[in-house]
């Protein structure tokens, strides 16, 4: 039997883009794949999840390929990338982005949605903070705007 269970909380758009707050995009109300041509790109590293497909899919549609320059495991370490100007990050909207000095949050089109989960052991009993905290996670998404 698995020993992953996973608890899926709710889908969110997943593509914001992150740049300098000097950089062209950020004048942009949206951001296409077309703006990302030829731009070095800052996104996650694993090539497995759902997001990868989706973005190469809307990316090919314009008949361009996604080129990703830096690779991260954690979007909060795509800031300081994108605020050095090392790239454009296209990465998760869970963060409010716009609260970090120098960053300029824009969405990008077309949507891309994933996800949000919690996985536990099914080996091993649920702690008893589990369900309160599940709970709570799931309000906090409930009130946000828009992204279920």
């Amino acid at each position: 039997p698995p020993l992953v269970g996973c608890d899926r909380l709710t889908a969110t758009e997943t593509a914001d883009v992150k740049m300098r707050h000097d950089d062209p995009l950020a004048e942009m109300m949206t951001v296409t794949p077309r703006d990302l041509a030829s731009r070095p790109l800052i996104f996650h590293g694993n090539h497995a999840d759902e997001i990868d497909p989706q973005l190469n899919e809307v990316f090919e549609r314009d008949r361009l390929m996604r080129d990703v320059s830096v690779q991260v495991t954690s979007s909060v370490g795509a800031v300081p990338l994108a605020c050095g100007g090392i790239g454009i990050a296209l990465i998760d909207g869970l963060v409010r982005w716009n609260s970090f000095e120098g960053v300029m949050v824009r969405p990008f089109m077309p949507e891309v949605t994933m996800n949000v989960a919690v996985s536990t052991n099914t080996a091993r009993p649920l702690s008893r903070f589990f369900k309160p905290f599940v709970g709570e996670l799931r309000k906090l998404f409930r009130a946000l705007p828009a992204q279920n």
